[in-house]
């Protein structure tokens, strides 16, 4: 219970996080590793968090925005799926290599044809951190 743009911004749980918003909030499987950090296939990324995380190995999931992921036209990690051109903006829906979909939220109007592979940047301060289990946000 919250203001609509308070639960979008810091939802406590991961059925928050992914029904407000649109496109959705990316989800991708983790896992925990020693020092606060994340690994995880679907962003081909460890990411350090700096939440209470449990124990090393633990199952977490991790969450990211849209509009908090880039594309990298250089790199050959995810492959395009299929491109939204809107005009100011385009989505772009990726696969990850462990077979996860992606969403970015690309400014302007880039278009990247489908069997494309591309890399994907974001900053580790926009991504959320879940319990694999229950949902509920690791703070």
């Amino acid at each position: 219970v919250g203001k609509p743009l308070d639960l979008y911004r810091d939802p406590n749980n991961r059925f928050v996080a992914g029904f407000i918003g649109s496109p959705a909030m990316n989800f991708v499987a983790g896992f925990t590793e020693a020092g606060g950090r994340v690994a995880a296939k679907g962003l081909s990324a460890t990411v350090p968090l700096t939440v209470g995380l449990p124990g090393s190995g633990a199952a977490v999931t991790l969450g990211i925005r849209p509009q908090f992921l880039t594309v990298d036209l250089g790199g050959a990690t995810h492959r395009v799926e299929m491109t939204e051109a809107l005009g100011g903006i385009s989505f772009l829906h990726l696969t990850a290599p462990s077979g996860e979909k992606l969403v970015i939220e690309a400014k302007g109007d880039m278009v990247v044809a489908p069997g494309t592979s591309v890399g994907i940047g974001f900053d580790p301060q926009h991504v959320l951190a879940f319990d694999a289990q229950s949902g509920a946000r690791l703070r």
